[in-house]
């Protein structure tokens, strides 16, 4: 169920006000929050090319939430492009999170590429989980779910599910053996706004952590299960990882007071 925009923009002015004032006055501007998050090594893409049948299913189940969004061809890592939903799993760290746990947050979202009605592209978090209660403009607070991701000697494992969605699969990380491949500039441009499914999204900004960053082709990856709205997505695209840990700036929920 959706929160109004107008109730969501008074709990956010609420939550600005525990913050300092010197740094944000919430009761007299439109004051967006900007947030440090830091994306831990081995941040994890499993991509599915969707067939017809499938991306009928996934505009169905985003319209009855948002009629705004319409999915957008793009290239994950490939040549061609083509309408994809992708499970992106990884570890991460930010002030805000040591008020929760001294340990990183483990999240796990499914998302596809979208563009809304004023032309603005971008990935849409169809559906998420976290190990660690979470904020977002849809249920405001989202109560902590099943979601995995560690390793063991360079192997990894993954998991995640909650009533929309089930993943798990294994993967091994070799430094010496894994393929280097460039990262798409069309990630980059996607990463940009991070759209949630009433159309307020998350603007994300970056630094050479991404531009530059490497990401790479596991050789070894085993049992990697999917399935989203009743959906089995058996063939997998793309499978890649980020060796390095990625820095972001958030400003969280950036367009709530334009909509």
């Amino acid at each position: 169920m959706y929160i109004p925009k107008l109730a969501l923009k008074s709990i956010y002015k609420f939550i600005l006000l525990g913050l300092p004032m010197t740094t944000y006055s919430p009761l007299k501007d439109k004051s967006i929050f900007h947030s440090p998050v830091e994306i831990l090594k081995s941040s994890t893409y499993i991509n599915y090319k969707l067939e017809d049948q499938d991306k009928d299913a996934i505009e169905n189940y985003i319209k009855k939430y948002n009629n705004d969004f319409s999915l957008i061809p793009t290239r994950i890592a490939s040549e061609k492009k083509g309408y994809y939903i992708s499970i992106n799993i990884y570890n991460c760290t930010s002030p805000l999170f040591t008020q929760i746990s001294e340990y990183p947050v483990t999240r796990c979202e499914i998302n596809t590429y979208v563009k809304n009605s004023k032309g603005e592209e971008g990935t849409l978090i169809m559906d998420y989980t976290s190990n660690f209660l979470s904020m977002d403009p849809v249920n405001v607070f989202k109560e902590k779910g099943n979601c995995n991701y560690y390793s063991v000697n360079n192997k990894y494992y993954l998991s995640a599910d909650n009533k929309n969605f089930r993943f798990k699969g294994r993967f091994k990380r070799n430094d010496d053996k894994d393929i280097d491949i460039p990262l798409n500039p069309a990630i980059i441009s996607h990463t940009d706004n991070c759209f949630y499914l009433n159309g307020i999204y998350d603007k994300l900004y970056y630094d050479s952590s991404l531009v530059k960053s490497s990401i790479r082709i596991p050789k070894v990856y085993t049992d990697i299960k999917f399935n989203f709205l009743g959906i089995e997505f058996d063939e997998i695209d793309s499978i890649f990882y980020f060796r390095d840990n990625l820095k972001f700036v958030g400003a969280i929920w950036q367009n709530l007071y334009d909509i």
